[in-house]
């Protein structure tokens, strides 16, 4: 008979103060709660790209760049990765990583 049904690796998460925490090298790390004041790193995708899509008088497909839609969503873009590395968690992502 097979044992833990659909979640054989469900259970209560790591205890952080358990000495198998410690040789794992879990630590519990506290993140500011006014948040991150860093610098924000710089957007690290490019610009995508808008399009209007419709149909010529042969009902072939068109696509015709649309620049303000562009703009608009890489404005959007900017203006939540701001957001995002304002919160407690963009400590998290600044720290160093052990790897």
């Amino acid at each position: 008979m097979s044992k833990g049904g659909a979640r054989n690796r469900s259970g209560p998460a790591p205890d952080p103060t358990s000495g198998r925490s410690d040789r794992r090298g879990v630590k519990p790390t506290a993140l500011p709660s006014e948040g991150y004041r860093g610098e924000i790193p710089a957007w690290p995708l490019p610009k995508r790209s808008a399009y209007i899509v419709g149909r010529d008088e042969g009902g072939k497909p068109v696509r015709q760049y649309d620049s303000d839609e562009t703009e608009a969503i890489a404005e959007r873009e900017l203006t939540l990765w701001g957001w995002a590395w304002r919160t407690p968690q963009a400590a998290a992502w600044a720290m160093p990583s052990e790897s």
